[in-house]
């Protein structure tokens, strides 16, 4: 994947600047549908009912798999360039977890943290710096 030589610096950046929040990262390819969960917190989601299940490998692919469908066919920015530019990363909110998403080209880099909304611009900037999710086809 596109992006892969550079994931293990991602890692080890969004763990030092925050921490124990940092839940998961992977790699994805929308087209291909490759999807590499390269860094997984221990004992994530342990602590919660409801998302122990989240972070088995069958739930993250098919997570990643509603993310392909939904940038490709529902919002169409895989195949057009909105007038706002290019979708650079997309933020979801759960009450369990916060799933950061940076957007290149087919490629995406989907990082998961713990619900607390004060991560979201430290995510994004290392992304920035360590993932070129700058521009999209």
């Amino acid at each position: 994947m596109k992006n892969s030589e550079n994931i293990d610096n991602t890692v080890e950046s969004l763990q030092e600047e925050i921490g124990g929040a940092l839940l998961a990262v992977a790699l994805g390819d929308v087209r291909s549908m490759e999807f590499d969960p390269t860094y997984v917190k221990e004992n994530a989601g342990e602590t919660w009912d409801s998302v122990k299940e989240f972070f088995s490998d069958d739930t993250q692919k098919e997570v990643f798999e509603n993310i392909a469908a939904e940038a490709f066919f529902e919002t169409g920015e895989g195949t057009a360039r909105s007038p706002l530019g290019f979708l650079r990363f997309t933020v979801r909110n759960y009450e369990e977890a916060i799933i950061v998403i940076g957007w290149q080209n087919s490629s995406t880099v989907i990082v998961t943290l713990q619900p607390d909304p004060e991560h979201i611009p430290t995510t994004i900037q290392i992304l920035e710096t360590t993932i070129d999710v700058k521009e999209t086809e």
